[in-house]
């Protein structure tokens, strides 16, 4: 094959390579990891070929002839099991840092294991082979894998754990009056609870399925349009009326009501709760985990993100509660307590699509649903 022809197949692939399927498309970790998939191996194979023959005598056409497959080959091997592996044991904010640099050095080890027999077809021929192999394949390795974790480490979204403290729910003080709405991950149903407290109460049998689109929002009442419904969105924006007339737009206005509509994708004005419509402190998010969540008050900025080339947890949701405290959902199973001045992250729920409110918020002099009790379906 002549070598125009393979630079067209590469860059068809590149083009043709679902960028999707590593759960981000268009930040610089993710272009920097299609680059090393496709071409950057390439450039890894081309300087271990070079210094392997420079610091053993070999020759260099074969070094390099050998390297450059052998690169390609451990590189995606790598990436599909140790994103396998992320996914697997990275269960939460608590696991995640710990499980990251096993896996860290999980790569190293299985690099040096799938590219010795490359390494060692370098040598044959040659006095002593399997001595210098192993020789030669430690020094190759751990030279460019310190560059490219040099480099993969500036790019990765890591404040989760550099700029934040993870801690347990009970180092977090909850704002009081706060009620939240969530649902479960363990079953797909809706549950109520007051933050600060660990009893949940059932609210209704969703039996929700899909965890990436499946949410709470505030919709406006058909009965009455002065009053809101809770409502769960699933796919295919299929509404479900959970709680009907669970506010009314004197008690939370049309801008925020429709802001409960944000979910996944880029959020620039998240829910505010009660008196969290009078903090200094503005929010947003991506769904991208690498960058995260952010929040600034003046000159003063902090983020919260964690996405590297094993994996990461995007941001689908961020609720701004009283006391300068926000609800965060990463993914499709971590409900998290943020005190953001302090930096302080816990999770308190496993489940997706939160939505809080204020108790004077929902409370309604009559016709009310009663909370405490399950409430059935009814798909409009």
């Amino acid at each position: 094959m002549s070598h125009r022809c393979t630079i067209r197949i590469v860059g068809i692939a590149t083009i043709l390579w679902p960028l999707s399927a590593l759960a981000d498309v268009g930040t610089p970790l993710v272009w920097a990891s299609a680059f090393h998939l496709f071409l950057g191996n390439a450039i890894i194979g081309l300087f271990e070929g070079w210094l392997l023959a420079r610091f053993f005598g070999l020759s260099k056409r074969r070094c390099v002839g050998f390297l450059i497959p052998a690169n390609y080959f451990s590189a995606w091997i790598g990436m599909m099991l140790m994103s396998f592996l992320f996914n697997r044991f990275a269960t939460d904010i608590y696991s995640g840092l710990r499980v990251t640099w096993l896996l860290v050095a999980a790569s190293y080890l299985l690099t040096l294991i799938v590219e010795w027999p490359f390494v060692a077809l370098c040598f044959r021929g040659t006095q002593h082979w399997f001595i210098g192999s192993i020789k030669g394949s430690l020094l190759v390795q751990s030279a460019s894998y310190v560059l490219l974790f040099g480099g993969y480490w500036l790019l990765s979204g890591t404040s989760l754990y550099t700029n934040m403290n993870v801690v347990l729910p009970d180092k977090i003080s909850a704002p009081r009056g706060v009620v939240m709405f969530f649902i479960a991950s363990s079953d797909g149903d809706v549950y109520r609870s007051e933050l600060g407290s660990f009893t949940d109460t059932k609210v209704a049998d969703l039996n929700s399925t899909n965890h990436w689109e499946d949410h709470l929002e505030l919709k406006e009442s058909q009965v009455d349009s002065n009053y809101w419904d809770l409502a769960a969105v699933l796919e295919k924006r299929q509404t479900v009326v959970l709680l009907p007339h669970i506010s009314s737009i004197r008690q939370i206005a049309p801008e925020q009501a429709y802001r409960t509509s944000q979910y996944g994708g880029w959020g620039m004005a998240p829910f505010q709760v009660g008196t969290a419509t009078n903090s200094n402190w503005r929010f947003g998010w991506a769904n991208w985990p690498d960058v995260g969540m952010w929040g600034r008050n003046g000159s003063r900025t902090v983020r919260i993100a964690y996405g590297i080339p094993f994996g990461g947890w995007s941001p689908y949701r961020v609720i701004h509660l009283p006391d300068d405290k926000v609800l965060l959902q990463l993914d499709d199973n971590q409900i998290c307590l943020v005190d953001v001045p302090d930096r302080k992250i816990a999770l308190i729920k496993n489940g997706y699509g939160v939505l809080a409110f204020q108790k004077d918020q929902i409370g309604e002099p009559s016709g009310s649903t009663n909370m405490s009790q399950p409430f059935r379906l009814e798909t409009k």
